[in-house]
């Protein structure tokens, strides 16, 4: 305030001026800023008062600030030499450590407090100019270059903060221009703080360039600044451009502007560290910055250049004024600039002393420049380049002998070799000089010595020998491979490396290449002095070629080293290697250049080599075409001009070929057949074997012509063959024959076996293989040479296969037979593995028919059966190689994979303990000895790793290749076949693999499509059907944790029934016993659970067969069939008796009822139930519930402390009743347990001597007689039904219950209202049974009591059988009393009118007929003569009608008998008449009455007018 006041005399200001300085000194930051305003007040108010001596202070701090550093340098290295802590406190006491603040840190306040004052410096810019320059490092006495300044003192991350103020006060200035040393200051200024490395140093120089405000720069302010932002410079790389075509920049303009841009760019050019934080993005962002330089015309670049090698130049001071260089030539011409001296100070000294870091950033610069300009923008400057790559790459070769850095400085030298070798390739014609060539070769000595050994370990050509590969390229650098003399025949020798890379072996064969096609003279002088060791390494290279697999086929490259160099070998010795070197790529891939050159060099190598030619054409004619095969005839014709023993081959193999003079391209057939014509069996007695082979091959590329003529000639050839050979096998002798023999020796039973195994059956496999629609020809030789060559072992194991010629033409039938045959026969596995495996698969893709499908998988099944391991694991690795090639049959071959996997006959294998059994044993049922024997040979620790890595590592891994390809759709067989497979794997494999393949299937049972879910039902059935029924439990766990809610719940319960029914067809015990209570679980859930009240909705139940029907009650059926009865009968009745404590509503109890009625019916069909067992049960259940409806059951531990009851063995019974409640429901039980001993009842076989069975059921009857007295109604009827088949049995307990029963009886017939109830069924036919025993009677009181109940009272009305059968009985009684007629009489208009559906079904069918008859039996043989009497006439009429009309010969039968009884049993009077009546309707006119009277003959059977002859029938029928 005193300052700005004025209100301090100027008396004191220099002193208040040194006291501000002095805060400045004070450490304390916080005083800085008000001590800092206060020194701007000085310098603005009292100009003249302190401005000298701030001046003199600020120069006197910047020139210590200057010397400091390099003091402290000084003293920092002068302390390192010395030790001691007594030392170092000396020291410190002599000079202790300034607790004031930095020189550095004081001169940047200084500059700060200018900054507030800029109008004062402005005025005084002759003082502060200078200032400024000599902190830059000028000398103030001569400000003339821009490159003279001291490097040394503008240094360090200080400095760069106090040129920052600097920059700061000087852009504050308004008008540069009339600074002192204007211009000189603004040369600094964008010539040399420009391009420094600080991006905001930049943006404070451009600053301060705008401050001149000239017109080349102030349009182009915002893209300047630009391109030094980081964050915008991609985006102004991409809008902005400096080409002239883009007028983006005026003409005027670009001389000022363009080094500006460059300058500003430089540094990012230069280091990755200022584009981005990661490598690779920085490395594109500096090839896009070089490509927005090269937009630049080509004589605007020399700066560009000359700034790129900038920091490996080192100038002294007062030179020649090449210093100069860097700081003007942007100014400079292409020419001017080619002729300044940049490598005079560029010494390979001076390089030497470079760090290794900044030299590869230099080459990575290069490199990348390289890439980026083209020709037209790199040539002027490449001589510079190349000469800097040359003297970096000396220098590296000179420091690898002096440092321990080698891996550093040979990455440096092979980054110059690939920038020379790129240059090389772009600029082969460019004059290098003869001093860049000294260099290189003075650096690469060392390497060029050793260059042997460059293909032995690296995979891709060095850098070096990509420079040899270019200059071999080059008419003008080609001469340079001179100067090493062994270099050429070095490279040549590393095509002799076996381990040679293929890209090594490419680029020497390029180079070889390159050599050969120069001129004449080139070739003379270079390739001609190595020729025999190029030849050698060529036939090292490519003979070893085919066991290390690098060429793979014959390429360009390599037919147009053999064209060119053919006619550079005259000696026989190389051109026989030479052809050794052509035949391998005439065996991997024929090309006609190839025939020709091998043609062309055969005069040369003579005769020696014709076998070996013969032997390579041979297998060319199975599949070359046309136009090959006559380059193949030349061959030969060239062939037999050297060798005379090939000339009729030659001419033989020309006329096979021959081709039409009329149409081109075409086969002129009649000299083709003509020539086939002479192929007979006495041909081949005149032939070597590799001639005939040749004619053999030819066959067989004729076998798969679209010719029925040729094939078929070729058919034939081939049968001639066979036959000749089936001839030497037999032992025919050479001599036999009239034609001209050849030496015995090459025919022989050795030979013969040769060709037909090696060659004519693998062409049949391979005609199987391919799969043409020639099979049949190929099937009928190899049919023939089964036939006739019975002496080769392979072929005479399939003679089975052709003992019928039906199965020819019936596929089905004959793999069937093939199935069959190779079960019991010994064939041979290679021949099958050859022939039959192709043949089938094909068969089985090409075939429509499911049935030729299912031969097919069943055959390659048979098969896969009685192989050794390597084949049974290539029929695996087959079925999916197949998969990947014909997805769309993908189905067929899950099945068959599945197939293969059940024939696995190698469990033993993967066992992890060694077999201890008999190798019947190991190998089970589906292997024969022969393969168990041939595979002990093989058993062997080696094998059995062999197997588990196959299927662990290849056949699983694919297994899940597939499972996941399919993972959203549903495919039950690869979810098989993974099943098939895990079961051969250890257990910790299928413990971790199984999980995944069951959730997988199981979610597809939340699909809402039906299709989807019946198909996940099934897969789920199959994979418990291949694990067995010990995997129920883990699958049921499965899918309760993945059907949780909503409609899953129905498909939960659903789907478990599916399983179940799928898989328990057969009842087996015990299956389910240990998942009992899972199953059960989710039964209750889905029949007592909310779940089952869904199913009652409508609309719920009619959206999904899941809900449509109640299933669960069948599944409870199949766990009731299908577990342990003794042990676990309680446990799965407990599901209904833990629910009879709740309150019954008529819905639930239906449900309990069906559930006990599907348990009882699976009890009955468990075949774990004993008949005692299951009677002590029911007893027990019976027991305790009749007790507890009497009020009279007892706690568990008083029944315990009992005496146990004895059973009917007389063996003590143990307990086995559960402790019950009082319920509503519980009577359920009762019923249950009584409707189950009625069904055993009715099933045992009565056997009145089994003393122990009638003891045992004995027990039952005073049982049954307590249950009479229960209160519920089902199980009055249950008992009642249960006593029916009892009382015909010598019980004694039936006596003390006799009346009880009757009482019981007789009580609900006469309180029955409706006689269709089922108590009163069960009531009315235990009547009728007790009135047909013995051991209980009714009287007669009784029994007319009895036909007085109201059912027979309105019999008419409320008509029954069992009604009818009761009556009866009691008709069998004899009881007269007048309610029977009355009853009778309700019978007989019952018979006639009632509409009941039962009734008139039983008088419709034989059976109700035969009742009524049985009937009409009784009445007449019980009933008096005279009631018998008045009704016999209308008896008599209707017996004969149904006697007459009926087609059932039983009941005709009983009406015969029923006739008889009653002519038997009439008055003699009315005989008479009813004789009369039968000859009437004989001799009458009425055809209908001639049946009837035609029964006359019977009647008088009947009446005793002839002999009586008794009917089979009625002797059986008891009445």
């Amino acid at each position: 305030m005193s300052l700005t006041t004025g209100r301090i005399a100027e008396a004191y200001i220099p002193l208040v001026l040194n006291g501000v300085i002095g805060i400045l000194h004070n450490r304390f930051s916080s005083l800085w800023n008000p001590a800092s305003e206060c020194l701007a007040v000085f310098i603005s108010k009292h100009v003249e008062l302190v401005w000298d001596k701030f001046v003199c202070y600020f120069e006197h701090c910047q020139s210590i600030f200057q010397t400091s550093h390099d003091q402290l340098d000084r003293k920092n290295t002068k302390l390192s030499n010395k030790s001691g802590d007594l030392v170092e406190r000396f020291d410190l006491f002599v000079s202790p450590a300034s607790e004031s603040s930095s020189h550095g840190t004081l001169l940047s306040l200084l500059l700060q407090s200018l900054q507030k004052a800029p109008s004062v410096v402005e005025h005084r810019s002759r003082q502060i100019v200078p200032l400024f320059l000599e902190f830059l490092g000028y000398c103030n006495s001569n400000f003339a270059s821009v490159g003279s300044f001291n490097s040394h003192i503008c240094k360090g991350k200080e400095w760069k903060g106090i040129l920052k103020e600097w920059l700061n006060l000087l852009k504050l200035m308004r008008n540069p221009k009339s600074f002192y040393c204007s211009q000189f200051l603004k040369d600094v200024l964008q010539n040399r703080l420009l391009d420094e490395n600080d991006a905001e140093i930049q943006i404070k120089v451009l600053d301060c360039l705008f401050m001149w405000k000239d017109d080349f720069l102030l349009p182009y302010d915002q893209h300047l600044k630009n391109l030094i932002d980081s964050k915008k410079l991609r985006e102004e790389l991409t809008t902005w451009s400096l080409s002239r075509e883009s007028y983006l920049i005026e003409e005027g303009h670009r001389a000022h502007l363009v080094p500006l841009v460059i300058r500003i760019l430089m540094p990012k050019v230069r280091k990755l560290k200022t584009l981005a934080s990661r490598k690779h993005a920085s490395m594109n962002l500096r090839k896009a910055i070089l490509g927005f330089i090269a937009q630049l015309d080509v004589n605007e670049l020399p700066l560009f250049f000359a700034l790129l090698i900038k920091p490996l130049q080192y100038i002294p001071k007062g030179t020649d004024g090449t210093a100069d260089i860097f700081w003007t030539i942007h100014n400079c011409s292409i020419d001017e600039f080619q002729e300044l001296s940049f490598f005079k100070y560029f010494t390979i000294e001076n390089v030497v002393a470079l760090s290794w870091k900044k030299i590869h950033a230099f080459l990575h610069v290069i490199e990348d420049v390289l890439g980026v300009f083209d020709e037209l923008h790199v040539k002027p400057f490449l001589h510079l380049l190349m000469g800097c790559i040359a003297r970096v790459l000396i220098s590296c070769t000179s420091s690898l002998d002096v440092t321990s850095s080698a891996k550093q400085f040979k990455d440096v030298r092979s980054l110059c070799l690939k920038i020379v070798s790129i240059v090389l390739d772009n600029y082969e014609d460019h004059d290098f000089g003869t001093e860049f060539w000294d260099l290189f070769f003075q650096s690469v000595k060392s390497l060029i010595d050793a260059f042997k050994y460059e293909g032995s370990s690296s995979e891709k050509p060095s850098s070096l020998f990509c420079c040899f590969l270019a200059m071999s390229r080059s008419h003008k650098l080609v001469s340079l491979l001179y100067r090493e003399k062994n270099l050429v025949p070095d490279i040549f020798s590393i095509l002799t490396v076996t381990t040679a890379s293929q890209a090594i072996v490419s680029s020497v064969l390029k180079f070889v290449e390159n050599l050969l096609i120069h001129e004449d003279g080139d070739v003379n002088r270079l390739l001609l002095p190595n020729l025999e060791a190029l030849i050698s390494s060529l036939h090292c290279c490519f003979q070893s070629a085919t066991k290390r697999k690098l060429v793979k086929s014959s390429g360009e490259t390599e037919i147009r080293i053999f064209e060119l160099l053919s006619k550079y070998i005259k000696d026989p010795l190389s051109a026989r290697k030479f052809v050794d070197t052509l035949l391998p790529f005439l065996e991997k891939g024929v090309k006609d250049s190839v025939v020709k050159v091998l043609r062309d060099i055969i005069p040369v190598a003579g005769t020696e080599s014709t076998k070996k030619i013969l032997s390579v054409v041979s297998p060319l004619l199975v599949s070359v075409e046309l136009d090959m095969r006559l380059c193949i005839c030349d061959l030969l014709e060239a062939l037999a001009e050297a060798d005379s023993s090939v000339q009729f081959l030659a001419k033989f193999v020309r006329e096979l070929n021959a081709t039409s003079a009329s149409e081109m391209g075409g086969l002129d057939y009649d000299t083709v057949i003509n020539a086939y014509k002479k192929i007979d069996v006495d041909l081949f007695y005149t032939r070597e074997e590799d001639h005939t082979l040749v004619i053999l091959s030819h066959c067989v590329y004729d076998m798969s012509s679209e010719e029925l003529i040729l094939r078929q000639s070729a058919y034939k050839s081939l049968l001639a063959f066979v036959e000749f050979s089936s001839r030497i096998l037999d032992g025919d002798k050479f001599c036999d024959h009239e034609v001209q023999a050849i030496d015995e020796s090459c025919w022989t039973r050795t030979s013969i076996q040769r060709v037909i195994n090696k060659f004519l059956l693998k062409h049949v496999g391979e005609a199987m293989r391919r799969g043409s629609k020639v099979k049949k020809e190929w099937i009928d030789l190899l049919r023939e040479m089964i036939l006739k060559l019975p002496q080769l072992s392979n072929l005479n194991s399939l003679k089975d296969l052709c003992s019928g010629d039906a199965e020819r033409h019936r596929r089905a039938r004959a793999l069937l037979r093939f199935k069959k045959v190779i079960s019991t026969s010994n064939m041979s596995e290679g021949l099958v593995n050859k022939v039959f495996v192709p043949l089938f698969f094909n068969m089985l893709f090409d075939a429509q028919e499911e049935n030729i499908k299912n031969a097919c998988i069943e055959a390659l099944a048979s098969i896969s059966a009685y192989v050794e391991w390597k084949s049974y694991y290539s029929l695996l690795t087959r079925c999916f190689q197949e998969m990947d090639k014909n997805p769309q049959k993908q189905k067929a071959l899950l099945r068959l994979l599945c197939s293969v996997l059940d024939q696995f006959h190698f469990s033993q294998i993967c066992s992890n303990q060694e077999p201890k059994d008999s190798m019947e044993t190991i190998f089970g049922a589906n292997t024969n000895n022969t393969t168990a024997a041939a595979f002990h040979g093989y058993h062997s620790s080696d094998l059995v790793g062999q197997i588990k890595t196959c299927l662990l590592e290849t056949v699983l891994p694919r297994v899940q290749k597939v499972l996941n390809s399919v993972s959203g759709e549903l495919n039950v067989d690869i979810n098989r076949a993974a099943l098939k497979l895990l079961k051969l794997l250890p257990g910790d494999i299928m413990d971790s693999q199984l999980p995944s393949i069951i959730h997988r299937i199981s979610n597809f049972l939340k699909s809402r499509l039906d299709s989807i879910r019946n198909g996940a039902r099934l897969a789920l059935a199959d994979c418990l059907k291949e694990l067995g029924l010990e995997y129920l439990q883990f699958i049921v766990g499965i899918l309760r944790a993945v059907l949780k809610r909503g409609f899953e719940l129905h498909v939960l319960g659903y789907t478990l029934n599916f399983i179940l029914s799928k898989n328990l067809s057969n009842p087996i015990s015990g299956k389910l016993d240990y998942c009992l209570g899972d199953l059960l679980f989710v039964v209750e859930n889905d029949i007592l659970g909310d779940v089952s009240e869904q199913k009652e909705v409508d609309k719920i139940a009619s959206k999904m067969i899941e809900t449509r029907k109640q299933k669960s009650f069948e599944t409870l059926e199949l766990i009731a069939q299908n577990i342990t009865f003794k042990t676990n009968a309680l446990k799965l009745l407990s599901i209904v008796t833990t629910h009879l404590q709740k309150h019954l509503t008529p819905k639930v109890k239906s449900k309990f009822e069906s559930m006990l009625d599907h348990i009882a019916a699976g009890i009955e069909c468990n075949p774990s139930v004993d008949q005692t067992d299951l009677f002590v049960f029911i007893y027990g259940l019976i027991e305790d519930r009749i007790k507890e409806e009497n009020g009279m059951h007892e706690s568990l531990s008083n029944t315990e402390g009992k005496k146990d009851k004895n059973d009917v063995k007389g063996k003590t019974l143990p307990s086995r009743r559960v402790i019950v409640s009082k319920s509503a429901g519980s009577h359920l039980i009762t019923v249950f347990a009584l409707r189950l001993l009625h069904k055993r009842l009715k099933n045992v076989k009565s056997n009145q001597h089994d003393e122990e069975q009638l003891s045992m059921l004995d027990s039952f009857v005073t049982l049954l007689g307590n249950c009479l007295s229960s209160k519920y109604e089902d199980v009055l009827s249950a008992s009642l039904k249960c006593l029916t088949p009892l009382v015909s049995l010598p019980l004694p307990s039936l006596e003390s219950q006799a009346e009880k029963i009757k009482a019981t009886l007789l009580d609900i017939a006469h309180n029955s209202v409706n006689s269709s109830s089922p108590l009163v069924q069960s009531c009315l036919s235990l009547l009728t049974k007790l009135l047909r025993s013995t051991k209980i009677t009714l009287s007669s009181d009784q029994l007319h009591l009895l036909i007085q109940f109201p059912l027979f009272v309105d019999l008419e009305r409320n008509p029954s059988d069992v009604a009818l059968s009761l009556l009866k009985a009691i008709v069998n009684r004899k009881l007269v009393v007048p309610e029977i007629y009355d009853v009778i009489v309700q019978v007989a208009e019952l018979m006639v009118t009632s509409q009941a559906e039962s009734i008139r079904k039983k008088y419709e069918h034989s059976s109700g007929r035969e009742a009524v008859l049985e009937m009409l039996h009784t009445i007449i043989k019980k009933f008096p003569q005279t009631k018998v009497d008045e009704q016999s006439l209308s008896l008599f009429v209707h017996l004969v009608a149904r006697l007459v009309n009926d087609h059932d010969n039983k009941v005709r039968t009983m009406t015969g008998v029923a006739i008889k009884l009653l002519i038997g049993r009439v008055s003699p009077h009315l005989l008479d008449s009813i004789l009369k009546y039968s000859l009437s309707w004989y001799l009458g006119t009425r055809q209908q009455l001639w049946g009837a009277g035609a029964q006359d003959e019977t009647l008088r059977q009947a009446a005793g007018l002839v002999p009586n002859v008794q009917t089979p029938y009625y002797n059986e029928v008891s009445f």
